[in-house]
């Protein structure tokens, strides 16, 4: 039986384009591991790893059909106990920084 697919909780919130808008909302379920990234609606990445060795980790996309734009965002992992601690974000358009996670 299939599982259906839930959206995680917002972590992330920005938009992309000048002439073509673009909601970006990124989401991340800190217990089951899920990251999921969508664009106006629509999911273009998801993501699922529990144990992972690896201390940053990035997804990269392009949003846009006339206005082309490079959107990278990127989930750091504590070192120490990484599952019971806070994971940060960060978000680049055009390699320019537009959102993070405080």
């Amino acid at each position: 039986m299939a599982r259906s697919f839930v959206f995680p909780p917002i972590v992330l919130r920005f938009f992309v384009g000048n002439t073509e808008r673009h909601d970006v909302i990124c989401g991340w379920d800190h217990k089951w591991g899920n990251f999921a990234v969508t664009v106006n609606g629509l999911l273009v990445v998801h993501d699922s790893n529990v144990l992972t060795t690896q201390m940053q980790q990035n997804y990269i996309f392009w949003v846009g059909q006339n206005e082309r734009h490079h959107v990278q965002v990127q989930r750091t992992r504590p070192v120490l106990l990484p599952a019971f601690r806070k994971h940060s974000f960060a978000a680049f358009v055009n390699g320019q920084l537009v959102a993070q996670t405080p």
